[in-house]
């Protein structure tokens, strides 16, 4: 929560690694808005130290939506989930990193991710 409410008093380099070690949530699913809030900001405000982490972020992306319908509330995917997703490939500082890092993926999860960005 202090991430969205300061996050310049946050130190990214070493609260990032951590938080998304933690993602997605396997347990207490009631803090995903809050903490797809978060990642939606973080990437929506450009923090530079995202550089480095563009692979996973894309992969706790990518998780979610391959999770069954209903496991993520439909309000937190349509304003954080495929929003944020849609900005790594769009802001210029992260875009050749989510490109890169696609191409890791699975065919299945890269089709899933490619369809999203197309809705």
């Amino acid at each position: 929560r202090l991430v969205i409410a300061l996050p310049a008093a946050v130190p990214m380099a070493v609260v990032l690694p951590v938080f998304l070690q933690h993602l997605p949530l396997k347990a207490d699913q009631c803090e995903n808005p809050t903490v797809y809030k978060c990642l939606h900001q973080l990437v929506h405000l450009g923090f530079p130290e995202l550089t480095t982490h563009v692979g996973s972020i894309l992969g706790v992306y990518g998780q979610v939506l391959s999770k069954p319908a209903g496991t993520i509330q439909e309000e937190v995917l349509v304003t954080d989930i495929l929003p944020g997703m849609r900005l790594l490939f769009q802001n210029p500082a992260y875009s050749e990193q989510a490109s890169m890092a696609l191409q890791n993926f699975s065919p299945e999860a890269r089709a899933l991710i490619s369809q999203h960005l197309q809705q």
